[in-house]
């Protein structure tokens, strides 16, 4: 294989990784739009977390696939699509892993933590679990580049660091925490293979 096989091989990898987060971006869109004009929003309050009652699994994963309106959607696709894609970037096998590792650890999070006699749901949680992966993930792997760009990242959205202690009323304060540190567990999990 030379170079040339190298860059095409890159070119096709970064292809498919933003084609599967468009996917998924997309996958959202279609769900909302369901939720809203089939289901009515029942979509949501099924499948949302309910802190401390009746324990139901399949919500730790549906919870992060509803949203409140197209507003709630539209402030997460777009950090979606972006961290998400600097969680594939360094090897794709791995975005599953982490993905898996920040769902979890957010929904147990919030089913724990939450406040009880709310309805939590949305990506958010998801979000702010690939900004602590990425963020933590060169300093846990000793990874110069990825510390650059976790530096890069930390300064273009500094503003979620805000997110981590903002406490507003429909905002779920605990699922952006639990994310953030299922991200910083997925990381360091990682770097330990």
């Amino acid at each position: 294989m030379d170079g040339t096989d190298v860059a095409i091989t890159g070119v096709e990898k970064l292809q498919g990784d933003i084609k599967l987060l468009g996917i998924i971006v997309f996958s959202l869109w279609i769900i909302l739009f369901i939720d809203h004009w089939v289901f009515r929003q029942r979509l949501r309050r099924a499948w949302g977390i309910k802190p401390r009652q009746t324990f139901n699994p399949a919500t730790i994963i549906l919870s992060q696939l509803v949203h409140n309106s197209r507003q709630h959607l539209f402030s997460n696709s777009i950090p979606l699509a972006i961290l998400g894609l600097l969680t594939l970037l360094p090897d794709s096998r791995l975005f599953w892993p982490v993905t898996g590792t920040i769902t979890l650890v957010d929904g147990i999070g919030v089913w724990y933590f939450g406040k009880r006699g709310e309805v939590h749901f949305g990506a958010s949680g998801l979000v702010m679990g690939y900004f602590g992966y990425v963020l933590a993930r060169g300093f846990f792997q000793h990874d110069t580049g990825a510390v650059l760009l976790a530096f890069v990242v930390a300064g273009f959205y500094v503003g979620m660091f805000k997110l981590l202690v903002l406490r507003k009323e429909g905002i779920s304060f605990v699922s952006h925490v639990s994310g953030f540190v299922g991200g910083l567990i997925a990381a360091y999990v990682i770097s330990l293979f």
